[in-house]
């Protein structure tokens, strides 16, 4: 038998017949080809998954007469790489399988410098393990936090860092209830917590979708007897003080993808319209999807020059690119390679005047890497030093109307500290730090106020711009952490984007609530209002791009994408809407 490789699909399926049946612990997921997953639960019975379905095939198995059976009492985590199936195990060891034959080609041996360069003072406290993103394998610790280790470098990239709203959003609250972890395909996989439940975890958006589900009743109740249990105490086999590493080949071949920061393929199809004129169409519709435009990345971030003749995108590559719209066709006009600033580009945002463009960006490992930054959007050369530039994780930038202070939301890797810094635009110097919150950052249409939060809690604060002075606080009881604000236009009214699908409007002179929309399955990534406050759009983890009326909250259209969206906005006359997200394509709406 092969053991398969475990992830699962969106939603959860009663299995028929099982519906009754009482769920185990699940403590490790091993993947194997053939689109095949095994769940190891906690008496070590084994159940077989096709990942092509969402039902269960054979099981509980017995695994102990296979190749695997020697260190299934101990196994807590698996993940397949290059062709090998590693398997740790709780005594702080692995072991290599080949993912075909099941034959060692790693032997067991302790987690040290010499085979995991890193990882050696974690080894005894991995719960659960993931293959992520081209090389990258997620680790997930008993003590709630995670490291991201690239087997390619073969060194930990990232972490090890607790587990929040900015890093691992939604997973916050069951740090240090994970048991184990499968994937599904490559777009999502399955965490399992304590008390017979799991998560969604979306590669992609980096997040899990939705509370934790029950075990029972889902596609992971499974049947609780089980014949097949080990006789007498386990003996691991014994372990040399140092095994000469086995040549890997995977680590100078990776076979898994990974993102290559090559200039995007915009050119073609050419746009068949200026895609900022006025179309015919019905109003407060999204009716005509004018143009489909092919990215080289997952999209994280999307800004628009306010005179709209320049679109700035970004994302997994690493790179800011910056294109021409003013004509019938996008012209690729700058790249910002942003190697060196980071390995992943979060947020962007135009100067006022449309000659600069600020970023964040996310720290690459341990190394301290200055993850804001202000570009010449012309040229692409660096236009300011900030002064005291953060390192860490910065989600969130903006300008302010007038172009005179610049705004970041960041979050620290290594003190776990969260802080919004304000700067004056002209000349770099830092104005204020403030401490506790990390983003999302906006101004008010005046400059007058600035507006952060924490994704973390359900409220808001509202700053002096110039002095940092707190003067309120929004609070709300239903928005599970803020993910987007974005002031109206005329600034008594704030807008957010939730965590927990919904889409929020504050009145900033009462501090209340004014309404609340309905309508996302899962956390809204970004919202946009237009220019006369009578529309809002909302993009969604879901996929979702939903267009609302905006004194009502009636739906006036949407959109189904098949991957998370992360951006959206529209053009300064209000009449296109272009979004972009997962699915490595920037789509532009029109009415």
């Amino acid at each position: 038998m092969k053991p398969p490789l475990l992830a699962l699909a969106l939603g959860v399926a009663i299995i028929p017949g099982l519906a009754h049946a009482q769920a185990e612990e699940i403590d490790a997921g091993i993947e194997s080809p053939g689109n095949q997953v095994f769940l190891v639960r906690n008496d070590r019975g084994v159940m077989q998954y096709d990942t092509r379905t969402t039902n269960p095939g054979s099981g509980p198995n017995d695994l102990s007469r296979t190749n695997l059976g020697p260190y299934m009492p101990q196994l807590t985590a698996s993940f397949s790489y290059g062709g090998v199936k590693y398997l740790f195990l709780r005594t702080g060891q692995y072991v290599g399988l080949d993912a075909n034959s099941e034959n060692v080609v790693q032997r067991l041996s302790y987690i040290d410098n010499n085979n995991w360069p890193g990882l050696a003072p974690y080894g005894n406290k991995i719960e659960a393990a993931l293959r992520f993103k081209g090389s990258t394998i997620l680790f997930f610790l008993s003590d709630g936090q995670y490291i991201e280790y690239d087997m390619a470098q073969r060194n930990i990239a990232f972490g090890p860092i607790a587990m929040n709203a900015i890093t691992l959003p939604s997973l916050q609250n069951v740090a240090g209830q994970i048991t184990g972890a499968a994937r599904w395909d490559n777009n999502r996989a399955v965490i399992f917590l304590r008390g017979q439940r799991h998560m969604w975890f979306n590669f992609r958006g980096v997040n899990a979708s939705g509370l934790p589900t029950p075990n029972f009743g889902s596609q992971f109740a499974q049947p609780q007897v089980f014949a097949g249990g080990y006789q007498g105490g386990y003996q691991a086999p014994p372990v040399p003080q140092y095994q000469p590493p086995v040549p890997q080949p995977q680590w100078q071949q990776p076979q898994v993808w990974q993102p290559q920061a090559q200039r995007p393929q915009w050119q073609q199809p050419p746009v068949q319209q200026p895609q900022f004129q006025q179309p015919v169409g019905s109003p407060g519709t999204i009716n005509r999807l004018t143009n489909k435009l092919n990215y080289t990345a997952d999209t994280q971030t999307l800004a628009m020059r306010p005179d709209s003749h320049r679109i700035a995108t970004g994302g997994w590559d690493n790179t800011l690119s910056i294109w021409d719209s003013s004509g019938q066709t996008l012209v690729h006009a700058v790249a910002i390679s942003l190697q060196g600033r980071g390995d992943l580009l979060l947020d962007t945002a135009f100067s006022p005047n449309g000659q600069r463009i600020v970023t964040g960006s996310r720290q690459t490992g341990n190394t301290a890497e200055v993850t804001v930054n202000v570009w010449d959007a012309s040229t692409g050369s660096q236009a300011l030093i900030l002064q005291g530039a953060p390192t860490g994780f910065c989600q969130s930038v903006a300008y302010d109307p007038q172009g005179l202070r610049i705004a970041a939301g960041c979050f620290s890797q290594t003190t776990g500290n969260a802080m919004v810094r304000v700067w004056d635009a002209n000349n770099g110097a830092q104005l204020f730090q403030i401490n506790g919150v990390d983003g999302p950052v906006t101004f008010s249409p005046d400059g007058n106020l600035l507006a952060s939060a924490s994704g973390a809690t359900q409220e808001i604060n509202i700053y002096n711009s110039r002095t940092s002075q707190l003067l309120q606080t929004l609070q709300g009881n239903a928005v599970s952490g803020i993910k987007k604000a974005v002031f109206t236009p005329d600034g008594t009214h704030l807008v957010t984007g939730n965590f927990n699908g919904t889409v929020t409007v504050w009145s900033i002179p009462t501090g209340q609530i004014v309404s609340s929309f309905s309508g996302h399955a899962g956390p809204v990534n970004d919202i946009a209002i237009n220019r006369n406050v009578t529309r809002i759009a909302s993009a969604g983890e879901d996929g979702r791009l939903i267009l609302w009326d905006s004194s009502t909250g009636r739906q006036l259209s949407s959109y189904n994408g098949p991957k998370p969206l992360r951006n959206v906005l529209f053009n300064p006359d209000g009449d296109v809407v272009l979004t972009g997200g997962d699915e490595n394509i920037i789509r532009i709406f029109a009415d």
